[in-house]
């Protein structure tokens, strides 16, 4: 058997798949866990006040009272097939998604493609450009069952984040199970960035290093839609 062939930015597709994976697994630390743990901690805590902000939400757009399973990741179905899976938050974010997720559609019909938002406009957006072609859901809450319910079902070989939507349990739980995540049309303001090292060690040394900058490494989907970059970074 041959040996693996490097691809762009210098990272070994796994044997088989022909996926990109990280070249290295970071190690975890005995701080990352506290504050894993005290930030999990602190949104179970705040469990009610999501339930009082869709219902809040609800009376302004009524698209908010449908499909808090989702919101939960309480599918109770049987799991799904592996899929790509790209995140964008709302319209804006899929918009910016499109060119690219057009391009897997035409070059990679073989791909199941999951696309996740927050937003029912969002929703309704890639419902109108793509349809019964990409399998839509919101994303659940950054809550760590939720979190590892969500991978465990729709098992993504990879994710697409748009832009700079960073959770922590869901970065984190997506290094613990070995996906790879890449920021498609990654933005970073240096002011936002102060704000993610103001956070201490655990968001500075983890969550910027996603941080577009002269190193970065950058990969385009295909030669066809290298109008689409992506700024890479892995755990």
């Amino acid at each position: 058997m041959a040996a693996p062939t490097k691809a762009a930015g210098g990272i070994e597709p796994a044997a088989g798949d022909g996926l990109l994976r990280y070249p290295s697994r970071m190690r975890k630390d005995p701080i990352e866990q506290l504050l894993r743990a005290l930030y999990s901690a602190a949104l179970y805590l705040l469990v009610p006040v999501t339930v009082y902000h869709l219902i809040w939400r609800g009376f302004r757009q009524p698209e908010y009272f449908q499909r808090w399973n989702e919101r939960y990741a309480a599918y109770g179905e049987q799991g799904h097939h592996e899929t790509v899976w790209i995140h964008a938050v709302s319209v804006g974010e899929v918009g910016a998604a499109a060119p690219l997720i057009n391009a897997l559609l035409r070059e990679r019909p073989d791909l199941r493609l999951l696309v996740s938002t927050i937003t029912p406009t969002g929703s309704s957006r890639a419902r109108a450009l793509w349809g019964d072609r990409v399998e839509h859901v919101y994303l659940p809450y950054d809550l760590s069952g939720a979190v590892r319910r969500f991978l465990d079902h729709y098992r993504p070989k990879l994710g697409l984040i748009v832009e700079t939507e960073l959770w922590p349990n869901l970065l984190f739980c997506c290094r613990d199970q070995g996906i790879p995540v890449y920021i498609v049309n990654a933005r970073l303001s240096e002011r936002s960035l102060r704000g993610y090292r103001c956070c201490g060690r655990w968001s500075a040394a983890r969550c910027a290093r996603c941080a577009p900058s002269p190193r970065s490494r950058v990969v385009t989907a295909s030669a066809s839609c290298a109008s689409a970059p992506v700024a890479m970074r892995w755990w």
